[in-house]
């Protein structure tokens, strides 16, 4: 008689079983689980995707050009991540690992440590589709998924090679780009992908003005050299906090983006809370202050509201020397020319905040 310690390891019959029971097994799995399932066959993949009920999942992404990963995260536990690795690196000893395939990819589970799996694409095929595939995978697999994070960093290459990779993300939440070289990125970046929430990039060289149907970020502009910002698209911004330094705009061009703000109603430009731009060229704040009439604006009245506008992580700007104007509605906000260069806008959406201490 086999004794139970010489029984072989008792596999559990999951594609034997009923469709429905198969789904339960399915919705006690973290997305981990149900990926690797997914990597064993095209049926296992169909099967996963039939499934009624699949976790929500996000994604990072980060081209650095020597870390070049992709990172699956269970929207609800972020311990719970896998990690792709494109650097590809050889094993020597193909048995010693767990092999996959993935649309015509290879590759290598890596590690498996509790909740995280580290997945070796070894693909000779190039690092834009082999990254590409991947994401459109993960579309495919969870429907739900989307693109949160993705850092872009430069370094003497060429950005047309990551068409591929925009083309597969097409929205993503937070963008951030850092340009090492001398090379202008941002005409291959920004019309091939939607930015809903934020955009950052720093070090970018600009050379010609990209008219943008709009940028559609929420909560945060900023750009260290916004030589590429047309006024086309500047006119378009509805974001909570914009910082643009080296901007080509002219004086008009503020003031067309100022007057469109005070005469606006709803919620075409109503994210706006502080916006500041300036110009290496063109002393764009005394031009500002020479037509400050053309907007009505006045001086600072106490009665109407405070002094110290408070940023929500709770820093202060003294608004002691804005002017101000009012939209139909009752908003109100600051315009603020604290160099010859520089101009900045302050809206009130709470006129009397919090104010410092010591004032």
């Amino acid at each position: 008689m086999t004794s139970l310690l010489q029984r072989p390891p008792h596999k559990f019959p999951l594609l034997k079983l009923p469709f429905l029971a198969m789904e339960n097994v399915f919705l006690c799995m973290t997305h981990l689980e149900l990926v690797d399932i997914s990597l064993c066959s095209k049926k296992c993949k169909n099967l996963v995707k039939s499934g009624r009920k699949r976790p929500s999942t996000y994604l990072d992404i980060e081209l650095n050009w020597i870390q070049l990963q992709i990172y699956l995260y269970d929207a609800n536990d972020e311990d719970i991540v896998s990690v792709w690795d494109f650097s590809k690196r050889v094993v020597r000893n193909r048995k010693s690992v767990q092999w996959w395939k993935l649309n015509g990819l290879e590759g290598y589970t890596k590690k498996q440590r509790g909740n995280e799996r580290h997945y070796q694409c070894t693909t000779k095929q190039p690092l834009e589709t082999s990254m590409a595939t991947v994401i459109s995978y993960f579309f495919e697999l969870f429907p739900d998924c989307y693109v949160k994070n993705m850092t872009l960093q430069f370094m003497y290459n060429d950005s047309q090679c990551l068409l591929p990779v925009l083309a597969a993300v097409k929205t993503v939440e937070n963008l951030k780009t850092h340009n090492y070289d001398r090379i202008d990125h941002i005409k291959n970046i920004l019309p091939h992908v939607t930015i809903t929430k934020a955009f950052q990039t720093n070090y970018n060289v600009c050379k010609n003005p990209l008219v943008l149907e709009s940028l559609a970020c929420t909560e945060i502009i900023y750009c260290d050299n916004a030589r590429w910002l047309s006024p086309e698209t500047f006119m378009t911004l509805n974001c909570k906090l914009v910082g643009l330094m080296k901007a080509r705009l002219t004086v008009e061009d503020i003031m067309s983006y100022f007057k469109k703000w005070k005469n606006s109603t709803g919620d075409e430009m109503n994210r706006l809370q502080h916006m500041f731009i300036i110009s290496e060229d063109i002393e764009i704040g005394q031009g500002v202050f020479n037509v400050l009439e053309e907007l009505g604006a006045t001086a600072w009245d106490p009665v109407k509201r405070a002094r110290y506008f408070k940023y929500p992580e709770g820093d202060f700007i003294d608004c002691q020397t804005g002017m101000d104007i009012e939209r139909t509605d009752g908003l109100l906000a600051s315009i603020m020319l604290p160099t010859k260069k520089k101009v900045s806008i302050i809206v009130w959406k709470d006129r009397f905040p919090e104010q410092p201490i010591r004032q």
